[in-house]
């Protein structure tokens, strides 16, 4: 699906809630800003991931809340079913995401980004053009509950 599917009303997930996405009228995964901004709970170098992702120096995890799934036994439940975190802007997630890469991740790590897929390639692309991230992988990190 194409980003102007979802301008209006969500149906980025199974679910198709057709949420206006506001605080007014959440998602049923709880996202409430709109179709523009991203909701993080954390941002940090993650050393714990599978060894051939964390390496070293680590993973550069987004983590996500919002998640579509919202599965008992998420090892993330905590962070990633609720509204925990900060609502930030394409900029501003870059912004943070480029102090990990000088911080020598081996990787951006975007953990439980379904609830973003619209944005998210959009937004990835946009980080590409900052020379620090051109050869940095980017992981998608999902429970994989989405529609696009």
């Amino acid at each position: 699906m194409k980003k102007s599917d979802h301008t209006n009303v969500c149906h980025l997930c199974p679910r198709a809630c057709g949420a206006l996405r506001t605080q007014e009228q959440p998602g049923l995964c709880g996202a409430d800003e709109g179709f523009s901004d991203f909701r993080v709970a954390r941002l940090m170098v993650h050393h714990w991931e599978e060894p051939f992702i964390s390496g070293s120096r680590g993973s550069g995890a987004v983590f996500f809340t919002n998640c579509t799934l919202k599965c008992c036994f998420c090892q993330n439940a905590s962070i990633s079913h609720g509204r925990e975190g900060s609502r930030l802007s394409a900029k501003e997630l870059q912004a943070a995401v480029l102090k990990l890469l000088n911080e020598g991740v081996h990787n951006i790590n975007l953990v439980t980004p379904d609830t973003y897929a619209d944005r998210l390639p959009a937004w990835i692309a946009d980080l590409k053009t900052d020379e620090k991230a051109q050869s940095v992988p980017v992981i998608w990190n999902t429970g994989s509950y989405a529609t696009v």
